[in-house]
C-alpha cells in the first residue's frame, strides 16, 4: 500500500479503495464530485535553471518538491500532480465529500492512513494558506536551495533567489482517472483548478508570491 501511496497520491488512492470496496478494479470509469482547496505551485525561471542545471534540474526539483511535500503534511494537504516546473496541491475537507465518498469507509484498507484531512472548509483554507507561506519561508532560507541559486547567478544575476507562485481557489471537482487504457493519470478536473493556475499566473504580473481567490478569501 506504501507503493500505491507514493505512486497515486491521495486521489489514486481513493480511486483505488473504492475499486477494492466494490469487489473489481476499473481505473476507467465515473469520477465523484468533491468539494476542495486548489493550490497551483510554480517555480520561477524554471527554463533558466533548468538550461544552467542540466542533469541536476531533477535533484533541484525534487530538494524543492520535499520542501512542498513537508508543508502539505503538516496542513493537511497533499500534491497531485507535478509537471516539472509546477505542482497542484489539494486540501479536501470532510464537510465537501458526500458521504459515501468520506476515507471513514477506508479505514479496513490501509490505504489512507498518510493523509489527513480538514473537518471544514474554513479549517482547510487556514491550513493551507500555513502552509504555501511556510514553503515560501522555507525556500527563502534553504541552504540547499540557496546552493542551486548560488550556481544559477552568473546567468540569473547578482541578486538571484530561487521562488515559487502560489495561486489559491476553492471549489467543486471531479475526482477521477483520467486517461486511457495504456495509461491513467488520478486527478481533479473542473474550472476551479484551472482557475487555480490562472491566480499563479497573475503573481507574475503583480510581482507577488500568491494570489488567493476572494471565494478563498472569505474562509480565512
Amino acid at each position: 500500500t506504501k507503493l500505491l501511496q507514493v505512486g497515486f497520491g491521495q486521489a489514486g488512492a481513493d480511486i483505488i479503495a473504492r475499486n477494492l470496496c466494490s469487489g473489481s478494479f476499473s481505473a476507467l470509469q465515473a469520477g465523484c464530485r468533491v468539494e476542495a482547496i486548489y493550490g497551483f505551485c510554480d517555480i520561477r525561471n524554471f527554463t533558466d535553471s533548468c538550461e544552467v542545471l542540466q542533469t541536476d534540474c531533477v535533484v533541484f526539483v525534487n530538494t524543492i518538491a520535499a520542501i512542498v511535500a513537508s508543508h502539505l503534511k503538516y496542513s493537511n494537504g497533499y500534491v497531485n500532480k507535478n509537471v516539472g516546473d509546477a505542482f497542484l496541491l489539494v486540501w479536501k475537507f470532510l464537510t465537501g465529500m458526500a458521504e459515501g465518498e468520506k476515507p471513514l469507509v477506508y479505514e479496513d484498507l490501509d490505504l489512507m492512513e498518510n493523509f489527513a484531512i480538514s473537518d471544514n472548509i474554513d479549517e482547510a483554507a487556514e491550513s493551507s494558506l500555513r502552509g504555501c507561506v511556510g514553503m515560501i519561508i522555507e525556500i527563502e532560507s534553504s541552504a540547499s536551495i540557496n546552493n542551486f541559486a548560488e550556481r544559477l547567478r552568473p546567468r540569473m544575476g547578482d541578486s538571484f533567489t530561487v521562488k515559487l507562485g502560489f495561486g489559491l481557489h476553492v471549489g467543486w471537482s471531479i475526482e477521477g482517472a483520467v486517461g486511457s487504457e495504456q495509461k491513467v493519470d488520478a486527478t481533479y478536473v473542473s474550472p476551479h483548478v484551472n482557475f487555480s493556475m490562472y491566480l499563479e499566473g497573475e503573481t507574475k504580473f503583480f510581482g507577488v508570491p500568491l494570489l488567493m481567490s476572494r471565494w478563498f478569501w472569505v474562509h480565512l
